[in-house]
């Protein structure tokens, strides 16, 4: 079984990963305020206090990443605005918007992506988030596409649920490492940033 390596605050986050993050937070949030702006809807994201959250993916692993799967079905709650690109380019972005659905007495923001690469054995990056009124929860995990796909939703919630609003996460069998943050910007609305990469050796932290 593979040793990682997880953290889940900024101290252990690479300079790459820090710089690739704060980069990426502006996109998110310039993301969602042309969103608010132009869509004709965009007066709901105010007024019908459901969550919503604006995320950003970020390919640092040297090849093209494809999707692999989202979450659908429970535990997940909400659904796709913006479903994420099928495929992301080498140092390139993924955008996606997902809104909550109304659970009384709160809405409920909370699903999974997943990501994989074509190389052999193909390699799998998966974020997962949860937002909803003060929770802003984050959890990233990476190493062979086959491990993550053996994981029930159920075990990826639970690990959702011990994490916080940074999570990272280095597979030392494959090298694929992945991380993430969820930042507030208000009780209704969360930016959602995650990286994926991949490099050997222990990872360096500043």
């Amino acid at each position: 079984m593979a040793s990682v390596q997880q953290a889940h605050d900024t101290n252990q986050l690479s300079d790459k990963e820090k710089a690739a993050i704060e980069e990426a937070m502006k996109e998110a949030e310039s993301s969602f305020l042309a969103r608010k702006n132009n869509n004709k809807n965009s007066k709901g994201l105010s007024e019908d206090k459901s969550v919503y959250v604006t995320g950003i993916l970020k390919n640092l692993y040297p090849e093209y990443i494809y999707l692999d799967s989202c979450g659908d079905y429970a535990p997940w709650r909400g659904w796709f605005w913006d479903e994420p690109p099928n495929k992301i380019d080498v140092n390139g972005i993924g955008a996606f918007a997902f809104r909550a659905v109304k659970d009384f007495p709160r809405s409920v923001c909370k699903s999974k992506i997943v990501f994989s690469s074509k190389s052999n054995p193909s390699l799998g990056w998966l974020l997962a988030w949860d937002k909803r009124d003060k929770i802003n929860q984050v959890y990233v995990e990476a190493g062979t596409l086959d491990r993550l796909k053996e994981m029930s939703d159920f075990a990826i919630e639970n690990k959702l649920y011990q994490s916080g609003n940074i999570s990272r996460y280095w597979d030392s069998d494959t090298g694929a490492s992945a991380a993430a943050e969820i930042r507030e910007h208000d009780d209704y609305t969360a930016f959602i940033v995650a990286t994926f990469d991949q490099f050997h050796g222990i990872p360096q932290q500043s």
